[in-house]
């Protein structure tokens, strides 16, 4: 699931929110009721960074994973 959250960056720019998840119902409701850990992985979180090979390793980490 993709989603825009209502805050911008600092530059400006959407932020992006990516929950995956093999449960239907991928709420915040939903996650806490299911007793499962959550991770938070921030990709190109300085100018410097904002090649693809944070984002690839992010993705990479989420295969692994599921």
């Amino acid at each position: 699931m993709l989603s825009e959250l209502p805050e911008k960056s600092g530059e400006g720019h959407p932020m992006l929110l990516v929950v995956a998840s093999r449960e239907a119902d991928k709420s915040p409701a939903a996650l806490k009721r299911s007793g499962k850990s959550t991770l938070i992985a921030e990709a190109g979180i300085y100018p410097a960074m904002c090649s693809s090979i944070p984002q690839e390793r992010c993705l990479a980490a989420i295969n692994r994973a599921a």
